[in-house]
Parts: C-alpha cells; structure tokens; sequence
C-alpha cells in the first residue's frame, strides 16, 4: 500500500489542479451537481452527486491519478437512471483530505463503508475504473451485503505488490471470476465510445 498520504506538493499546484477540477464542473459536466464532504476515519471524503434522489445509488470510483470529475463524459447516462456518487479517491488526487493511511484491502473496504454510511446508502452498486476497479473489488470482497452490482473497468492493483482482494493474481482471468461470483459485470461500451470521440476530435 502507498506509504504517504496523498496530496499536494505546493501550493502553486494545488491552485492549478483545483482550477480545472472547477473548470470541468462548471464546462463540462453536463447534469445538476452538488458537492458534498463525507467524514471517514481516513479522512474527508468529497463527492461529486447527481441524478434522481429517489433513484438507486451508484458509487464511481476514477482511476489512478484522476479525480471524480474524470466521468464526465459518462455522467448524463449514468444519472438518468441511478443517484450517482463520483468519489474523489482518499488515496489519490482530488478534494479529499486523508489524514490516516490505508494499510490493507480491508481498510480501503472499510473506507468505502464509511462513505456509505455518511451518504446514509446501506447498499449501492460500484462501478470502478482501472485502480478504482481494485477499491471496488474490495468492497465487495470485505462489504459482500453492502454491494448489489459491481462493474469493473480494466481493474488493476493499484501498488507493487497489491494483489486481487480474493488472493489471487491480480489482473488474471481466475482472480476476475472469483471476484463477479454472484454479482453482474457491466461492460461499459459508452465509456470507450465516449473517449474514442474525444480522442478523434483533438
């Protein structure tokens, strides 16, 4: 596990990252949001929330060195059936504030628990991209009765060393089944279309 808690190294850079994070709000994420901070035992979590209140919880976990605001391409789709909750990872960049490490795959599980508990979710789905993936995996492999659905893309250990939360390879095809079990694996086509138009239009 990262041995440092995350943030920023200057000032100067922290104004910067924060600027465009707010620039993507205020540009690009196409549907109503509020931001809200959910207080874990690791730290401040920020959330980025949108869709129906009533409609049921989705929990977004980004990848490795993005933040929430990385599912804007997505978010609309994602919000017209689902109350969706965009994390800013406590262990990587974005408005969360960590305060204590994560040791082990049952702490960042138990990070995710506490964020649903601030959110006032007894059960959500989670759909996790890349090292957002892994945090995924944990919750349902630590928080089984507390996740509904999982969705999985390209998911990867997050570290050296880190392996799949059953113990097996990470990133390998048995490590993969073991982990969907009895939950559904949704296979985001409109995610990589999203980028593939954004990547031909640059």
């Amino acid at each position: 596990m990262k041995r440092q808690l995350s943030g920023f190294t200057s000032q100067a850079g922290r104004a910067a990252f924060l600027a465009a994070y707010d620039h993507v709000l205020a540009e690009l994420w196409p549907v109503p949001y509020e931001s809200v901070e959910l207080p874990t035992r690791f730290g401040s979590t920020h959330a980025i929330v949108s869709g129906p209140p009533t409609a049921p919880p989705l929990l977004l976990l980004h990848g490795a060195g993005l933040s929430a605001t990385s599912w804007y391409p997505n978010i609309a789709t994602y919000a017209e059936r689902f109350r969706t909750y965009a994390l800013d990872t406590i262990f990587d960049s974005g408005r969360s504030r960590q305060i204590h490490l994560l040791q082990s795959r049952q702490d960042c599980a138990a990070w995710i628990g506490d964020v649903l508990d601030a959110l006032g979710v007894d059960q959500t789905a989670i759909l996790g991209l890349s090292q957002g993936g892994w945090a995924a995996a944990c919750a349902a492999r630590f928080l089984p009765d507390r996740v509904t659905r999982l969705g999985l893309l390209a998911r990867w250990a997050p570290w050296p060393g880190s392996s799949c939360p059953t113990g097996l390879p990470s990133g390998s095809p048995t490590c993969c089944l073991a982990i969907f079990g009895r939950w559904v694996l949704h296979i985001c086509v409109k995610f990589h279309a999203a980028w593939g138009r954004r990547a031909r239009a640059a």
